[in-house]
């Protein structure tokens, strides 16, 4: 497993989980962006432990212990190259590729009015463009495999506005 940690499973997403519980894992392989960050961290942890193999990918450097089972990358979501280039290493590793939880995400806390350009398209980028990017890089081998499932996550701001949060 990644690092040693208790898994909270009320902190993963009941639709994650839900998958998680209704798969058969032993052997599946994930692909979680944003592997990291505390949701992250706690969704390769639990995929881990419940039978499935894990490419972990952040874009910072990760801190988990590569094991047979978990693969740590460094991962910029926004960079094509970059995407398909881990996604081909995965699939060489593993032999397959069963799913991807598009987990990346930022926030850059600006009130709309003081917000740079720059700054609102490094937010879409992570965001929106990344999810995509890994999502477009993934299905290809998915539909030669005839099968593959693709999960995004989001957060309560997405439901509810925040102060400072336009681009989030």
């Amino acid at each position: 497993m990644g690092v040693e940690s208790a898994i909270d499973r009320r902190l993963i997403p009941r639709s994650i989980g839900a998958f998680m519980e209704g798969t058969i894992s032993s052997g599946k392989v994930v692909l979680i962006t944003g592997a990291a960050g505390g949701l992250g961290r706690g969704l390769v942890d639990a995929f881990a432990a419940s039978g499935w193999r894990v490419i972990a990918a952040s874009h910072r450097p990760p801190d988990f212990v590569e094991s047979e089972d978990v693969w740590p990358v460094q991962l910029d979501v926004t960079d094509r190259l970059q995407i398909e280039n881990v996604v081909s290493r995965g699939f060489a590793r593993f032999g397959r590729l069963d799913a991807l939880i598009n987990n990346a995400g930022m926030t850059d806390d600006q009130l709309l009015f003081q917000m740079e350009d720059a700054a609102w398209q490094r937010v879409l980028d992570v965001n929106l463009k990344g999810a995509f990017l890994c999502s477009q890089a993934v299905i290809r081998l998915m539909l030669k495999q005839r099968a593959g499932h693709i999960l995004n996550v989001s957060s309560y701001s997405a439901r509810v506005g925040h102060a400072g949060q336009a681009a989030y």
